[in-house]
């Protein structure tokens, strides 16, 4: 019995220290309404700064070498740290961006955090990755107390009533000072906390130092129990610390500290008394199923008010159906004819990009069209090519047509996700696809039964694809067909009743549409996409490995679809093109022997990549549109500018930009189209339908539109001419 107490009270530090990053987590979100996906990276990235101010060692700072012969007490590098670094750094966070992103869509928020991860990640990656001289130790005394054969380590014990001590001090602060009071009339009414006098912008940048300086003591207390410094282990500490503030509705503090103290209680039980494969998956996966478990739990979530993306800019006329078969043809010139007179091993390269393209494509259907936030994009691939793969190598079945079935059996998982899509708000919506891909990390991606552990399982090509140029034309070719389905899908109808569902869920329901079955349309047709393309993918290689499918990469996923364009196939193109193919070209000799590269950056350009995928990511976060949208803008402005010149500066007649058409008043729209067939409306509405309108299903109280009824409008859905005119 003193056995299990201990192990209890372990727990309970562990946990305690969970939920000191999810106390941040919850004070920022309710302060600025983003929640910060990078608060674990935020944590390793101090931790690491906390011991080499306290041990001393070498670093590589990119343009330079530095060996760090003295050393910070620990006290004085735990103050400067937690006290001035960290809290500076979240006050610059949230001055420089986050501020500017409380009007914003969801998935505008979430990808700028994840650019911050990704960012830190890179950089952690560059400074320390190399150097195996900082080893992290508790801060206090290793005295060990003994009471009735329960132990109690004096670094543990004072570590727990450190976090107790600090999240008490933040409920009395918020509760009874007049700055806490202040902040939480900024949660409660931002609006008239304004009319007051009361500054929401340095309460937001309080609220930010708070947040940032509880995840750096948070990862900087972590790192002990891991017994090493790790960018990644440390990073996952923001899903855990997730789950004990989704416990608590990202609302209560002391409900986050209950729901750390429970996760870490949980985990050490198991760790202590599970034995073998399952308890070691178990223990890591525990805060993944509460994150899962609690979400779908049959109750009414907080409502997170989502604002769509941004229109795209059109300056110039509608395109032709010749002018985008062009513009398709000239891009798949651009996309062939280099591998055309490719070196064999850059043939075997870009053979991959077609694959992790339809992984990227599932994004633009689901995130781009619909509005769906899905972290769970790799799941899905990794789950699909694992089981073509046992397919192919188990049963020796066709490796297209155990593609085919993987990519099938992977929709019922979309739909389990869709089921509960249709009852969250986009955030929680997060969470769950979040807490989805992980617990698939640990139960599936690591079971040795399913995927071989981290060795992966053989996924042969067939043998008329044998060659790379063949499999790649192959490849493409299959997205090229997947491509033009999505877009289709995008102008017909259903398309345009999901355009219109991620604008305004509520208007879509009002006007009778099926929410839930567009949203479960839109994650099945995803889910079977980012299958398919995850066997495609792994055929290149001929191995389904676990590593390319990591939560951590569908991360990195969603942040290169944006900077790709989350709302275009080529989008999607542009999106594989560098998560696959731009950190080799940094090997060319072209790139590798150049003078920055070697002199100002000593060849670590590779390494870079990350950072400048997360600088990328947040630069474009607030325009879903990518590099595509962003060199047309500036090709149109150039193009402007160059008139200007050519012109002289000459002051031409300004024509309006748009003509306005007079219709006769004796002949509204609606009698002009009324001999197509049998419209109908709705009581209270002002759009009339074709019948076989995808948002006049299944209402029964509709009416006949007579010829010359005035005041209704066209439906933008079924009639898109109409409704444009």
């Amino acid at each position: 019995m003193a056995d299990f107490f201990s192990t209890v009270f372990i727990g309970l530090v562990v946990g305690s220290v969970y939920a000191l990053a999810g106390t941040g987590l919850v004070l920022t979100y309710r302060i600025s309404g983003v929640f910060n996906f990078a608060q674990g990276a935020i944590g390793m990235f101090f931790a690491y700064v906390y011991f080499q101010l306290n041990q001393g060692g070498p670093m590589n700072l990119v343009f330079f070498h530095y060996t760090q012969t003295w050393k910070l007490p620990s006290v004085v590098a735990l103050l400067l740290v937690v006290g001035v670094l960290a809290p500076a750094t979240g006050w610059f966070l949230d001055a420089a961006l986050f501020r500017k992103l409380r009007d914003t869509g969801m998935v505008v928020k979430i990808v700028a955090t994840i650019g911050i991860l990704i960012a830190l990640q890179g950089l952690a990656g560059v400074v320390w990755g190399q150097s195996h001289a900082l080893h992290p130790s508790f801060l206090f005394p290793q005295h060990t107390y003994s009471l009735g054969g329960v132990l109690f380590p004096e670094t543990h014990l004072i570590t727990l009533l450190l976090v107790v001590a600090l999240a008490l001090g933040l409920i009395a602060f918020l509760r009874f000072s007049p700055l806490g009071v202040r902040m939480r009339a900024v949660v409660d009414r931002p609006d008239v906390s304004e009319l007051m006098g009361v500054n929401s912008g340095r309460i937001s940048g309080l609220a930010w130092a708070i947040g940032t300086a509880f995840g750096a003591l948070a990862g900087i207390l972590l790192a002990p129990f891991y017994g090493v410094l790790d960018v990644q282990t440390l990073t996952f500490l923001v899903i855990i610390a997730s789950a004990a503030a989704v416990l608590a509705r990202l609302e209560s503090v002391p409900l986050t500290l209950l729901g750390g103290l429970a996760i870490g209680v949980a985990q050490q039980v198991i760790q202590r008394y599970v034995r073998g494969e399952a308890g070691v998956q178990l223990e890591a996966a525990i805060p993944f199923i509460v994150l899962l478990g609690v979400l779908f739990l049959p109750i009414r979530w907080p409502d997170t008010p989502d604002r769509p993306p941004p229109a795209p800019k059109r300056t110039a006329k509608p395109t032709t159906f010749r002018q985008r078969s062009l513009r398709v043809g000239l891009i798949g010139l651009a996309v062939i004819v280099p591998t055309l007179f490719a070196t064999q091993e850059w043939r075997g390269l870009i053979a991959a990009v077609p694959g992790m393209a339809l992984i990227f494509l599932s994004l633009v259907l689901l995130s781009g069209y619909a509005g769906q936030i899905s972290l769970a994009q790799a799941a899905f691939a990794g789950f699909g090519a694992l089981i073509a793969a046992h397919l192919v190598t188990d049963h020796g079945w066709p490796m297209l047509l155990a593609a085919l079935v993987g990519a099938l059996v992977t929709i019922p998982l979309g739909a389990l996700l869709a089921f509960r899509a249709t009852r969250l708000s986009p955030l929680f919506l997060g969470f769950a696809t979040l807490g989805f891909g992980a617990l698939m990390d640990q139960l599936a991606f690591n079971n040795t039964h399913f995927s071989n552990g981290l060795s992966g399982e053989p996924i042969p090509r067939p043998g008329f694809l044998h060659g790379n140029l063949a499999y790649f034309l192959f490849s493409l070719l299959v997205f090229a067909l997947f491509a033009l389905a999505v877009s289709n899908l995008r102008r017909g109808k259903t398309g345009l009743a999901l355009a219109a569902m991620r604008d305004s869920p509520v208007g879509v329901a009002s006007l009778g549409a099926s929410v839930a079955r567009l949203k479960f349309v839109a994650f099945c047709v995803s889910a079977f996409i980012a299958g398919l393309g995850g066997a495609l993918y792994s055929a290149t290689g001929g191995l389904a490995s676990p590593t390319y499918f990591f939560t951590l990469n569908s991360l990195l996923i969603l942040a290169l679809a944006v900077i790709g364009g989350i709302t275009s196939w080529v989008g999607a193109l542009i999106g594989a093109t560098l998560f696959l193919l731009f950190s080799h070209v940094f090997d060319l000799p072209l790139v590798h022997n150049s003078w920055i590269a070697a002199h100002l950056f000593h060849g670590q350009l590779p390494a870079l990549l990350p950072v400048f995928f997360g600088l990328g990511a947040i630069g474009l976060a607030q325009n879903p549109h990518g590099v595509i949208d962003q060199i047309r803008q500036g090709t149109l402005r150039t193009g402007e500018i160059a008139s200007w010149v050519l012109g002289l500066g000459r002051r031409r007649r300004a024509e309006p930009a748009e003509r306005v058409v007079q219709l006769p008043d004796a002949e509204p729209v609606v009698a002009a189209v009324s001999g197509n067939g049998a419209l109908v409306s709705f009581p209270h509405g002002h759009l009339y339908h074709r019948p076989d309108c995808v948002l006049t299903v299944g209402k029964e109280d509709g009416s006949t539109v007579p010829g010359s009824r005035d005041g209704m409008r066209p439906c933008p859905v079924c009639e898109p001419e109409l409704a444009a005119t």
